[in-house]
């Protein structure tokens, strides 16, 4: 759905370039999109978004899902202490989160080095 609502509302603003009240909506909405963890966050500019931007966008904005917006990778943290794993223990831990799809291939890269300097 947050795909489908960014898909519309960027429509809604190329068709609507000219005005620029849904130039401004959209733009927002489309920040909103982005920065919102929850449902409720998004109401308010989804009715907006619906009335001057997007129709369609405004709806699909509407029906997001709280899944859809929670994109918080858990923190990992790596212990420090002398008596835990060796260092390529941490790297295999490392890499079967990031095969696992918990944390990105840039967080994997930092979490790596940060082990490997240590």
């Amino acid at each position: 759905m947050k795909t489908a609502a960014k898909v519309f509302i960027i429509i809604g603003i190329v068709t609507g370039f000219w005005l620029i009240v849904p130039l401004i909506v959209g733009i927002i909405a489309l920040k909103k999109l982005e920065s919102a963890s929850s449902h409720s966050e998004l109401v308010g500019i989804g009715v907006v978004t619906l009335i001057f931007c997007s129709l369609l966008g405004g709806l699909f904005m509407l029906l997001v899902k709280d899944e859809d917006l929670n994109n918080i990778v858990p923190e990992v943290k790596i212990s420090e202490s002398k008596d835990d794993d060796s260092i390529v223990d941490k790297i295999q831990k490392l890499s079967e989160l990031k095969k696992d799809g918990t944390i990105s291939d840039a967080e994997f890269e930092e979490l790596k080095k940060s082990v490997i300097e240590k």
